[in-house]
């Protein structure tokens, strides 16, 4: 089944839209801990779009990274994931949204919290 999971990346080319979405296949789990520790190693990029996503993939993939599989840079949300991060390099905020299911497993809805920078990386790190 996967563990299916994205970073969305928003508005990345400084106009409107330009969003990517960097799919996991088995890392969904471990995406807050992968991204918080990017933000931190990235700090003198935060106001740099263009580097901080590559350092964010960078952590993503780093043992994987001459793997065929596993990872994917996409320009629309996957359609099986249950969870997508938002990083919003302009306002410097990462949204954390989960796919909630009922007992049938059926999606009902997106349960999302809202972080800055600095707080994301004290929670999460």
């Amino acid at each position: 089944m996967g563990d299916r999971g994205q970073i969305k990346l928003v508005g990345t080319d400084g106009l409107d839209g330009g969003d990517i979405y960097l799919y996991t296949h088995w890392g969904a789990s471990g995406m807050e801990y992968d991204l918080a520790i990017a933000l931190d190693r990235g700090r003198g990029r935060w106001n740099d779009p263009c580097y901080l996503n590559r350092i964010i993939f960078s952590e993503m993939i780093q043992k994987e990274v001459l793997e065929e599989t596993g990872y994917g840079i996409c320009t629309q949300p996957h359609g099986d994931v249950w969870r997508m991060i938002e990083v919003n390099h302009e306002k410097q905020t990462v949204t954390i949204s989960v796919k909630q299911y009922d007992d049938n497993y059926i999606a009902y809805q997106w349960l999302t919290e809202e972080y800055t920078y600095e707080t994301f990386i004290g929670e999460y790190a």
